[in-house]
């Protein structure tokens, strides 16, 4: 079995952190404009549970251990990766085509939420009460359609890079036995 040469699963693995690095910063950014609505926190949930997992082991495995099971777990992660992937750029069209979409209770999307109420009785503060409103930054929903965009353009990128990886594979083990 042949692995990825190793300069080309740096390369691969260095643009994959890049963009899950960018995929959890352009979540949070989404997230600052309203914390409630147009978001599921996909850009956070795929890039520190599964983007950085599979970038670190296909760099692991293709640059310090030798062609073996460990490569095929690589792939498998890279496979993994690509529906993570496509599960960023559904969400993120879904809140790109509804920006006040609200996955939360009525309550927690409207600011009225009962905890809000509670948190301030109890700490004899109006802190709950910022924290459960829609806008941290104090934008017009509008300003999540750039975020959002680019989230889009970060998911298929990634999906492209897992992509050419699993590509390189197939083709130095299928197409090239001598």
């Amino acid at each position: 079995m042949k692995k990825v040469p190793c300069p080309i699963a740096a390369i691969i693995s260095l643009m994959q952190y890049l963009l899950t690095f960018a995929c959890i910063g352009l979540e949070i950014w989404n997230v600052l404009i309203d914390i409630f609505r147009g978001t599921m926190y996909a850009g956070i949930w795929c890039g520190a549970a599964f983007f950085i997992i599979s970038t670190t082991v296909s760099c692991l495995c293709c640059c310090c251990c030798k062609p073996s099971c460990c490569e095929i777990f690589s792939v498998l992660a890279n496979v993994i990766s690509v529906l993570f992937a496509a599960a960023l750029i559904i969400i993120s069209i879904i809140f790109l085509n509804n920006l006040t979409l609200c996955v939360l209770p009525a309550n927690v999307c409207n600011g009225t939420a009962i905890l809000s109420d509670e948190i301030n009785q109890a700490t004899g503060t109006n802190f709950a009460s910022s924290i459960f409103s829609a806008s941290i930054i104090h934008q017009p929903i509008t300003s999540k359609i750039l975020p959002l965009r680019l989230l889009v353009a970060a998911g298929a990128c990634m999906a492209a890079t897992n992509i050419i990886y699993i590509g390189i594979f197939i083709i130095r083990n299928c197409c090239c036995k001598k």
